[in-house]
């Protein structure tokens, strides 16, 4: 079963300004790096269960889970959870993993969906649009 993977706005901000502190537009390394990170988050379509439950969990009283993505000393962490009944990945925020456990009210209330898209990757392009793909054209 194919979950839809959808991001609050918080998430699509995160990886905005990730991006930009990449200077991914300019550099085909960071660009490669952004890239496998926005595919890392999308194979949780398939299997969203198999990442551990965040440390924040038991705090924010939601059932969250945490991708890692990256290598020491850059590893970010991708906080989501899991909506069972409209089988959906709600990624709620991308942080680097030397900061601070998030706190509960950062969370917030659930917010509403920034952007959503069924599993489906297109070569090379970027998962949001505007954004060029690992070659330096624009996303088409």
């Amino acid at each position: 079963m194919a979950y839809a993977v959808e991001f609050t706005r918080r998430a699509e901000r995160d990886l905005n300004d990730l991006y930009e502190f990449l200077s991914a537009e300019h550099s085909v390394v960071a660009r490669r790096w952004f890239n496998g990170l926005e595919k890392a988050i999308y194979t949780l379509a398939k299997s969203p269960r198999r990442c551990p439950r965040a440390p924040e969990s038991r705090k924010a009283g939601r059932p969250l889970r945490h991708l890692l993505y990256g290598t020491m000393p850059n590893i970010y962490r991708v906080l989501y959870e899991i909506d069972e009944p409209y089988e959906l990945v709600r990624v709620l925020t991308i942080r680097h993993g030397a900061r601070d456990a998030l706190i509960a009210r950062e969370l917030g209330k659930r917010e509403p969906k920034a952007y959503s898209q069924q599993f489906s990757r297109s070569r090379g392009a970027s998962f949001f649009p505007n954004r060029p793909n690992q070659i330096g054209m624009p996303a088409s």
